[in-house]
């Protein structure tokens, strides 16, 4: 349930005492990181049965942003990881989930722990199918 800005906020069963914005923020990204027959789909009816205050162009806006933060963590790890395995080089998991972290924190500061979690894990695993991890340590 989402109420009004900085009211308590539930998401996921959980309560949150946030703002609107970083909430919805947070529920787009949920929804744009959904396995099964939602997986790569946009979000706009996802996010609109969750909060029907949002506008056509708030629906958009929230799909574009979510993909636009998957794109970078996504890219960042693999750009990252090239260059390591480029340079003949290794980097321990937690260090690049360190700087992984520092990237989209300054860029999104609103990005909630559990979703950095999510796009690590799976831009990770995205790094493996392209034979990107071997440097991975």
């Amino acid at each position: 349930m989402i109420r009004h800005l900085n009211k308590t906020v539930y998401l996921f069963q959980t309560p949150y005492n946030i703002t609107l914005k970083s909430a919805i923020l947070n529920l787009s990204l949920d929804l744009a990181l959904a396995w099964g027959p939602n997986w790569a789909q946009p979000i706009q009816s996802r996010l609109a049965a969750k909060d029907d205050t949002l506008s056509f162009s708030d629906l958009n806006e929230y799909n574009d942003l979510s993909q636009e933060v998957l794109n970078e963590g996504f890219q960042f790890i693999t750009s990252r990881l090239e260059g390591v395995c480029d340079a003949r080089e290794t980097i321990k998991e937690k260090d690049l989930k360190t700087v992984f972290v520092e990237n989209m924190v300054g860029k999104y500061p609103w990005i909630n722990e559990e979703h950095l979690k999510k796009i690590f894990s799976q831009g990770l695993y995205y790094a493996w199918k392209d034979g990107l991890v071997d440097c991975v340590k």
